[in-house]
């Protein structure tokens, strides 16, 4: 399997009362926030890389990567955020990601901007409450990936509230799976298609899970060791099923079904040797249902649960 690296980081911490308004000079203010926070909130990006651009005679810097850091009055508390993308910090223009074994030394830095910007901070980064983080693996050289988005997004997963596909009207491919809830999503995409422009080779998949604090467990900064963040991924790598087999080519899928499927004698349509193998009738249907869906047929369609139940039978047979 692919290495695992970490794409966004989102903490909060408590402040010893409020902020001055000049730390986040540049930055936002804005009072109230909303009806039901009404006190006010701060916030600033900081930005952490840039590199100069000509235009015509003059010089212009743009900004690669920026640090989001706010705070906000909650009652008669106040909380800090800092929202950033690690992987970033080496990497400003490009794609890749952040090994989990350097996440260490991205926390120290970005404590020390926190600190920079808001002195007043009441609790040591290991304290601090992980909001979100972003893990994410990358997978190279696949022949098709519109195949894996598209076959892989019937599966079953437990208390999955959301699950679509997202697809290029152009071309009319599969290019992002992404199924999950509140709290927290799991996404299977074209990497070429999103980021082509930062270098992503074709033929790219990025596996990303976007955990938040109920996934996380209310983890702290200082939980997230490389055996934790290990543990995570695999737990919602095969939660999401983005592991199973997947036929990636008709005749391929084709050879898979031909295997599984009964050629014993069948009166009244039951095997006479008991066995678990699909009958042709069923091995006729998943095949077409797969060029229905492969093809996207002009008038042909399945609903979602003969869609379902074509995508169990075919997990229960090892293949997608």
């Amino acid at each position: 399997m692919a290495s695992l690296g970490v794409d966004r980081l989102s903490v909060s911490f408590r402040l010893d009362g409020e902020p001055a308004e000049e730390w986040f000079r540049g930055g936002r203010v804005q009072y109230p926030v909303d009806e039901q926070h009404k006190g006010a909130s701060y916030s600033v990006l900081v930005p952490v890389s840039t590199h100069e651009v000509l235009r015509g005679e003059k010089t212009r810097t743009v900004v690669d990567h920026s640090v989001f850091i706010g705070a906000m009055q909650v009652g008669d508390d106040w909380f800090g955020k800092v929202e950033t993308n690690p992987s970033r910090y080496d990497d400003p223009r490009g794609c890749s990601l952040l090994p989990v074994d350097d996440l260490a030394s991205a926390i120290d830095k970005l404590g020390d901007l926190a600190y920079t910007v808001i002195p007043n901070i009441k609790e040591l980064p290991n304290e601090w409450k992980v909001k979100r983080l972003d893990l994410a693996r990358d997978f190279r050289s696949i022949p098709d990936t519109s195949v894996f988005v598209r076959a892989l997004c019937g599966l079953p997963r437990p208390y999955a509230r959301r699950s679509f596909t997202y697809r290029d009207p152009k071309r009319n491919r599969a290019e992002t799976l992404a199924v999950g809830s509140n709290a927290g999503m799991v996404r299977l995409y074209d990497q070429h298609a999103a980021y082509a422009a930062k270098g992503a080779p074709e033929g790219s998949l990025r596996w990303e899970l976007e955990a938040r604090s109920e996934w996380l467990h209310e983890a702290r900064l200082g939980d997230l060791t490389g055996a934790y963040l290990t543990a995570l991924a695999e737990q919602r790598w095969e939660w999401s099923a983005c592991g199973t087999p997947v036929a990636s080519s008709v005749a391929g899928l084709v050879g898979a079904v031909e295997a599984k499927t009964c050629r014993h004698r069948r009166p009244r349509n039951r095997c006479e040797e008991s066995c678990d193998g699909l009958s042709p009738g069923v091995a006729t249907r998943l095949l077409g249902a797969y060029v229905v869906g492969a093809e996207s047929a002009p008038g042909a369609s399945i609903s979602d649960r003969t869609r379902r139940h074509h995508a169990v039978e075919a997990r229960r047979l090892g293949m997608r």
